[in-house]
């Protein structure tokens, strides 16, 4: 659906149309072809720009089915109830006095007006819609919380198990020890290898994306974080994100660049790098 913005716009310019007063729309119906057929009754400049607006309010609203814009609005306008009447129906009789097919007959008065109600409506409902979201991201923000401290949790305890578990050593031979033996290359211990906890950066980057929605409303995917990070696949990015020995230096410093971005600086770094594209 589109954004409030979007409906609330359209709403007055409804009602801004030249004529708007004049501008209705008669419907038929006959059983045999099941398809109903609008026609548009007002001056040429209301009805030219009725249609227009007509059509945009539509792209908000129709799905991939749809064929003709003009018609899937005001048909949203009769199911939803917004100024339509039933006018009359009919029935047509073969020459042996069967029934050949029925005619059904509506029509909506002010167009316009009816057509700028049902924008206010289309408006509260995208609201709600953004507000749940909304709601829904700062959920996941609070589950990822928890998820870590639970995470650091199990680890402390596992801390806590090995130390109980590793017997202690004389005093005398700790002393002897650290002052003649040397280290050998597997007590050397490379930065990368180093058994101490990362910080997962997959929970970072969840937690980025879950700042980004509270904050702006916008939902972020991980495409958009390394296209904003200059680069051009995913390649270095989920090496990052899993912590992989090949990640180089510049990308570490790069995401994190990206990562500790207030949410509206990386938007509008995001944007100008699609539109650059």
């Amino acid at each position: 659906m589109a954004s409030p913005d979007f409906w609330r716009d359209l709403s007055v310019e409804f009602l801004k149309l030249p004529d708007a007063w004049m501008i209705s729309a008669q419907w038929k119906q006959f059983t045999s072809t099941g398809a109903g057929e609008w026609t548009i009754m007002g001056s040429k400049a209301g009805k030219l720009s009725f249609e227009a607006r007509a059509r945009r309010a539509a792209t908000g609203i129709a799905d991939t089915n749809t064929s003709d814009l003009l018609t899937a609005w005001l048909d949203q306008l009769k199911k939803e109830g917004f100024g339509f009447k039933p006018m009359m129906s009919a029935i047509t009789k073969n020459p042996d006095g069967s029934e050949q097919a029925k005619l059904q007959m509506g029509h909506i008065a002010g167009l316009c007006s009816a057509s700028a109600n049902f924008c206010k409506a289309l408006e509260s409902r995208a609201l709600q819609l953004e507000f749940e979201h909304k709601k829904h991201g700062q959920e996941s923000v609070k589950a990822l919380v928890h998820r870590q401290f639970e995470t650091m949790k199990r680890t402390m305890q596992l801390r806590s198990a090995r130390k109980e578990q590793t017997p202690e050593a004389p005093a005398s031979n700790a002393v002897a020890q650290q002052s003649t033996a040397k280290p050998s290359k597997a007590d050397l211990v490379h930065p990368q290898n180093s058994s101490s906890p990362k910080k997962d950066r997959k929970v970072l980057i969840d937690q980025f994306i879950a700042k980004v929605l509270d904050s702006t409303g916008r939902k972020i995917t991980r495409t958009e974080i390394w296209t904003a990070a200059g680069y051009l696949d995913a390649t270095e990015f989920q090496r990052f994100q899993r912590h992989d020995k090949r990640t180089t230096r510049s990308s570490v410093s790069n995401f994190s660049r990206v990562l500790n971005m207030e949410p509206e600086a990386f938007l509008k770094v995001l944007d100008r790098k699609q539109e650059a594209k």
